[in-house]
Order: C-alpha cells, then sequence, then structure tokens
C-alpha cells in the first residue's frame, strides 16, 4: 500500500502543478485578448495543463527508471538457495552459483575451470575468462555474430561432433549464445550443453557448459536446467 500511496501523492502533486501551469498559460494568453478569443484561450489552457503533465510524469518516470543492469542485479538478489544445495562463490572469477549438496566441487587453482560433478560423472563447468570490452559489447548485441566462428573451432578439436542445436537463452534478462552438440567416445553418445554468459562490466566471459551421457539427457535436463539458473555475477 505504501507503495500506492506514494504513486497517488505523485500523481496529485503533478496534476496541481499542471493546472498551476495551465492557469498562468490562460492568464498570459488572456493578456492578448484583442488576438486571442476566450474559448481559444481556455482551449490552449487545456492543451498546455496535459502537455506540462505529460512532461511532469515522463521526466519523473525517466529520473526513477532502474538501468537493466539494475534490474538483472535484483533479479539475481532475489534467487534463494534451493533446498539440498549448496553455495559456490568466487569473487576473483566473479560469480556465485548453487549446485547439489551430494555433488563433488572440483577447483583447479592452475586451470579455468570450477567442475561440479554428479556420481556418475555427469558434470557442469564454468570457465571464466577475460575478453576485450569491445568483444564482448559486440557479443551482447548479437549473440549469434561468431557461432559459425566457435562451430569450426568445435569441427576441429572434436571429431564425429555433431551440432543439434544452436540459439540464444535467457540468464536473468541476458541474452546468451547456446550450443547444443553430440559426440561419441568409445561408442558412448554425450550430450554437450554450452552457454556463454557475459558479464561485459567486469569484461569477463563465462562459458557454462554441461556433460552427460546422451541417454541420461532428458532424465538429468530438469536439474542442469535448474543449477543454471541459480548463476549469477558478483
Amino acid at each position: 500500500m505504501e507503495k500506492e500511496t506514494r504513486a497517488l501523492m505523485t500523481v496529485v502533486v503533478f496534476f496541481m502543478l499542471s493546472l498551476i501551469g495551465a492557469w498562468v498559460l490562460f492568464s498570459t494568453l488572456e493578456s492578448y485578448a484583442e488576438m486571442w478569443s476566450p474559448p481559444y484561450r481556455l482551449g490552449g489552457a487545456v492543451a498546455g495543463f496535459f502537455i506540462i503533465f505529460l512532461v511532469l510524469f515522463m521526466t519523473y518516470s525517466k529520473l526513477t527508471a532502474k538501468p537493466v543492469s539494475t534490474l538483472m542485479k535484483e533479479a539475481s538478489r532475489a534467487i534463494s538457495k534451493p533446498k539440498g544445495f549448496r553455495e559456490y562463490r568466487s569473487s576473483e572469477k566473479g560469480f556465485m552459483i548453487y549446485y547439489p549438496e551430494e555433488w563433488k566441487m572440483v577447483e583447479d587453482l592452475t586451470f579455468p575451470p570450477v567442475s561440479f560433478v554428479k556420481e556418475d560423472g555427469s558434470n557442469l563447468r564454468i570457465i571464466s575468462q577475460k575478453a576485450d570490452k569491445r568483444f564482448l559489447n559486440a557479443l551482447k548485441e548479437d549473440p549469434k555474430q561468431f557461432s559459425d566462428l566457435l562451430l569450426r573451432f568445435y569441427g576441429v578439436m572434436f571429431k564425429d561432433l555433431t551440432i543439434l542445436e544452436k540459439r540464444t537463452t535467457a540468464i536473468h534478462g541476458m541474452q546468451c549464445p547456446m550450443y547444443i552438440m553430440e559426440q561419441k567416445i568409445e561408442g558412448e553418445s554425450l550430450r554437450y550443453v554450452q552457454i556463454g554468459y557475459i558479464d561485459v562490466k567486469r569484461g569477463t566471459l563465462h562459458w557454462i557448459n554441461w556433460t552427460t551421457a546422451a541417454a541420461k539427457y532428458e532424465d538429468l535436463k530438469p536439474l542442469f536446467e535448474k543449477i543454471v539458473s541459480t548463476f549469477q555475477t558478483i
């Protein structure tokens, strides 16, 4: 109710200010009585009222509007720890995430990825790397623009890799490039999902990768998505 009352008071103040402005405008036009007849003066005052009210309201809206980055941070803060999950936080890497308690967390100080591993070998890895801000801004504007480069890279580095899907996905309002791939290793099909999260402010690109046997993908997909949904930059 407090927020609604504040909004109502704001509208009332704007209404009164607009009325004052309209009265001043009407009085000004009245001084040119020989040029303006009463109906025109009244019409001008009414139009002035609406214009003044609109200008005041739009100015107020712009001043109180929160930037997208602030809204994203507030959305991140609203994330609560799921039951049965642990928290991983790294100010150095610039992110935090929640993961299931029974999973093992592996962090190698000499190698960038942080891994969260399930007993069956399914895992989620996050690689955080510094990148040129111009590149990050370009990537933010068009997340798909470098997909061909990545696909060529994958084609060279990995044999028998099949790209099943490439699209964008949203994490807290941020549109991120996403790739779903499959590869056969020693007769077993593995499913890979890679998501690129861009932190332009810190100049960091976070690659969120999850891997599982293709046969288990559909069963584990809700859990992986739940974990990824708790990812947030700090």
